[in-house]
């Protein structure tokens, strides 16, 4: 099962979710028998939660700690540090 990205999606709109990150998500909610909008205050909420799905915390945002290894969020280094 391939998941690429189709070829004629536009770049407008927002960028979608990481998948592995979703993946993770469905596993939360089903060991913990929560709802949608139960488990998005559960991973805010619980730091284990964030640590399983691989956010990080900067201030009271959190980020994917990938996008911030890569540089997605800001390119210019000095102001994500």
């Amino acid at each position: 099962m391939v998941f690429d990205k189709p070829k004629n999606s536009s770049r407008t709109g927002r960028p979608p979710f990481n998948r592995i990150m979703m993946f993770k998500i469905l596993i939360l909610q089903s060991l913990y028998n929560l709802s949608d909008d139960q488990i998005e205050y559960q991973i805010t909420d619980r730091r284990s939660f964030m640590r399983f799905l691989g956010l990080k915390v900067s201030g009271k945002n959190w980020y994917l700690e990938s996008d911030l290894q890569h540089g997605a969020l800001c390119p210019a280094q000095k102001a994500c540090v």
